[in-house]
């Protein structure tokens, strides 16, 4: 029996259709990049947390907008505390849009094979992060 590895990174030409997806996933990402970065969160009190006007609790993403301002501004630890989930957010939007880019470059679409149970993984790991960083959050709170 041959196992296949998962570390086969697999470049295939990349079709027009797929590059203009990935060309609008760049402007979409830069675009969202670009709007935390003029959009200053401590200065407007344009966004209310629905859930904790309803309930008095912090919602998972409380303090979301503010961490990813701050992660932004180059300030990591006050980024962290405002919303650790602001760091992760970041970082993949950074990693897909360096993906995108080297794709539209290249012209060829970069496949790293994964199976359903590592992306099961991957899936159940973010909500338990999410899930614990509420808790921790509502912790210290009280």
């Amino acid at each position: 029996m041959t196992h296949k590895s998962l570390m086969e990174i697999k470049i295939n030409v990349l079709p027009k259709d797929k590059m203009i997806l990935r060309l609008a996933g760049i402007i979409l990402i830069l675009a969202f990049l670009i709007s935390a970065v003029l959009y200053n969160p401590f200065e407007s009190h344009l966004l209310t947390c629905h859930f904790k006007n309803l309930t008095g609790y912090n919602c998972p993403t409380c303090g979301l907008s503010r961490s990813v301002y701050l992660f932004l501004s180059l300030k990591f630890l006050d980024s962290l505390s405002y919303n650790p989930l602001g760091f992760i957010l970041v970082s993949g939007l950074l990693i897909f849009l360096l993906k995108f880019s080297t794709e539209i470059i290249i012209k060829k679409e970069i496949i790293v094979p994964t199976t359903k149970s590592f992306r099961r993984y991957i899936v159940i790991f973010l909500l338990l992060l999410v899930l614990s960083t509420w808790i921790f959050k509502l912790y210290l709170k009280f």
